[in-house]
C-alpha cells in the first residue's frame, strides 16, 4: 500500500519521489454520511477531475479554483515561515512543513513570497510542478458520501482502492476538495520513510533536499528570505 499513499504525499509536495506508510486514516465510523444525487455525486467527482486536469497542466488558477479554504491556511504558513523562520526556529516544526518551507524557497520568485496572498502561492506553486503529478495522474475517484456540505470518496489508485479518502466541502454552493487533511498522512509517510532508510528525519531531509538542489543550494535554504 505504500504506492497509495505515495500518490497522497504527491497532491501536497513535489518532493515524491520517496514511498510512504503502509497506513492511513479512512473516513470515521459512525458517519452519517449518505449516497449523493447524481447531479451532486458528479459535482463531486468534477471538483476532483478539475484539480487533476490542472495539476497536469500546471494551470495555478484552475487548481485554486476547486480548492477548499483551508489548504489556503496552510501554504499562507508556508509563505510566513520561508520569509523568516531560522533553520532553528524550523526543527520544532513538523517534517512535512519544513520541507514545504525550504522547497518554497528553493523553486518559487522571492519577490512572489513577499508580496503575493497565498491564493497567489498555491497557483505559483502548481504552476512551477511543485504539487506532484507522479502522485495525482494515476489517481481516480470511487464511490461518493455527502454528510451536509462535506462529502469524501474513495480514492482508486491505478486500479486499486486506496487505504484513505478525499474529502471535499461545499462553499459558495460548489464542491471543493479540501487536501487539509492529506497533510496528516505526508507526516506518517515522511516518518515512515526515515524509518524504513534508518535515517532520523533530518537525516532524509538533508538527503531530500542534496538530491533535488544540490549540497551549496540545499544550505542555502536553511537561511529565511526575508522580507
Amino acid at each position: 500500500m505504500k504506492r497509495f499513499l505515495l500518490a497522497a504525499l504527491c497532491l501536497l509536495v513535489a518532493a515524491c519521489g520517496t514511498p510512504a506508510p503502509a497506513t492511513a486514516p479512512t473516513a470515521a465510523s459512525g458517519s452519517t454520511s449518505t449516497r449523493p444525487s447524481a447531479d451532486e455525486s458528479a459535482a463531486v467527482r468534477a471538483a476532483f477531475e478539475t484539480y487533476q486536469k490542472a495539476v497536469l497542466a500546471k494551470d495555478g488558477a484552475a487548481a485554486v479554483s476547486v480548492l477548499a479554504g483551508p489548504i489556503f491556511d496552510v501554504y499562507e504558513n508556508y509563505r510566513t515561515l520561508a520569509l523568516t523562520a531560522t533553520e532553528q526556529q524550523l526543527a520544532t516544526s513538523l517534517l512535512s512543513v519544513r520541507l514545504a518551507v525550504y522547497v518554497m524557497r528553493g523553486a518559487l520568485d522571492p519577490a512572489v513570497l513577499r508580496t503575493a496572498s497565498s491564493k497567489d502561492v498555491v497557483k505559483a506553486a502548481v504552476d512551477r510542478g511543485l504539487v506532484g503529478e507522479q502522485g495525482v495522474s494515476n489517481l481516480a475517484v470511487g464511490e461518493v458520501e455527502v454528510d451536509g456540505d462535506k462529502a469524501s470518496t474513495e480514492v482508486i489508485a491505478r486500479g486499486q482502492q486506496a487505504p484513505y479518502r478525499f474529502e471535499f466541502a461545499r462553499e459558495d454552493g460548489a464542491w471543493k476538495i479540501d487536501l487539509r487533511p492529506l497533510l496528516d498522512l505526508a507526516d506518517t509517510g515522511l516518518a515512515e520513510v526515515a524509518k524504513q532508510r534508518n535515517l532520523t528525519p533530518e537525516q532524509l531531509l538533508d538527503q531530500t533536499l542534496v538530491a533535488m538542489y544540490g549540497p551549496a543550494k540545499a544550505t542555502e535554504l536553511r537561511k529565511p528570505l526575508g522580507r
